[in-house]
């Protein structure tokens, strides 16, 4: 078979340039076969994402210890560096609450908490991908509530607050605590400010302790009447029996406007207090605007700091009826410009 020229002319030139790129890669110590696989990489190979060497790592925290709980569900206080969902919304719910100079502060619901304890992981993942998981140790106490209630649910449409320690905080039915909210500066009334009180461990903070104790002197000074701190800070599961309790005797519409759910009492802040005194037969009554130590107070009480909360012909405004003993403390400062603004104590604090 005889082979046509044009082929054997075509074969003849690709030998000639085989032999010539073998002569030159051997003279340039050029591997042939790397320096094609290169160029056609620089054609073929897609341009790599910029790396951002200043992008910082996820890092959420999470309060740490046993987090207890009556309730089959708990709400804790979560901070990150960047903004991050969960994971498992069936088992946890994420609530933004605010930015403080670029952290994160949100409100972290663990649901569906079964009676005993238990490691609890929580997935966090960032809007890049990346993925942190956090173990939160939870401790479900058992614990009965009314028939017909599942559990004590929250107000509708209330949100959460992560500024428990800011005194101008509101707490009410529209503004709440996380469960894990606990005062860090709590000091005993009897140990440490040597007041009368109703039981040994009654706390408030260090601030609001040392401008009770003032005015309480100031006041027995004047009167001559002392008077008896019942009831003080109170935390979330304890407020949450409390409540319990006014539920199973007067029923739950009764009771909301008489006790907070638990998260929305102001005796969570630690800044919150119940007087009793020999006048009012130490009991809680409203009569005990009109004895003289709740007439000195109505007057005076805002000089150390103290407001009545809840006062009388404001329950519409409040949410509450009218708690003659009932103070809470803002500090000085506020209490004076709560006192130019003729507002009551909730319309003042959501205000601010």
């Amino acid at each position: 078979m005889k082979i046509p020229k044009p082929i054997i002319t075509i074969l003849i030139i690709l030998v000639i340039v085989i032999a010539v790129l073998i002569v030159v890669t051997k003279v340039l110590h050029v591997d042939l076969l790397t320096e094609i696989r290169t160029t056609l990489n620089t054609f073929i190979k897609p341009a790599s994402a910029p790396v951002d060497n200043n992008a910082k790592a996820l890092e959420v925290t999470v309060k740490e210890g046993a987090h207890e709980t009556l309730q089959p569900r708990i709400s804790l206080t979560v901070t990150a560096n960047q903004d991050v969902e969960v994971l498992n919304p069936d088992k946890f719910k994420l609530t933004f609450v605010k930015d403080i100079n670029g952290t994160k502060y949100y409100a972290l619901e663990i649901l569906n908490i079964g009676t005993g304890s238990a490691a609890v992981p929580v997935t966090f993942k960032s809007q890049s991908g990346e993925q942190l998981t956090e173990t939160v140790n939870v401790l479900r106490s058992p614990f009965s509530i009314p028939l017909g209630l599942k559990d004590i649910v929250d107000w509708d449409n209330s949100t959460y607050t992560v500024d428990g320690d800011n005194l101008l905080v509101p707490i009410n039915k529209e503004h709440k605590l996380v469960s894990d909210y606990e005062p860090s500066d709590l000091v005993r009334l009897f140990d440490d400010k040597n007041l009368l009180v109703q039981t040994e461990t009654l706390m408030l903070r260090s601030e609001a302790a040392e401008a009770l104790s003032l005015m309480i002197k100031k006041l027995k000074d004047e009167t001559g009447k002392p008077l008896t701190i019942a009831s003080a800070y109170r935390s979330y599961n304890n407020q949450f029996q409390q409540y319990v309790s006014w539920v199973k005797t007067y029923g739950q519409e009764d009771a909301d406007k008489v006790s907070a759910r638990p998260g929305f009492s102001e005796h969570q802040l630690g800044t919150a207090i119940d007087f009793m005194s020999g006048d009012s037969g130490y009991d809680f009554v409203n009569e005990f605007d009109t004895t003289i130590a709740g007439q000195w107070l109505i007057n005076n009480s805002y000089k150390y700091g103290f407001v009545q909360s809840y006062p009388d012909g404001k329950d519409a405004v409040t949410g509450y009826s009218h708690e003659a003993w009932h103070y809470r403390y803002i500090g000085i400062e506020g209490a004076k410009k709560w006192k130019e603004s003729g507002l009551t104590l909730k319309e003042f604090l959501e205000k601010q």
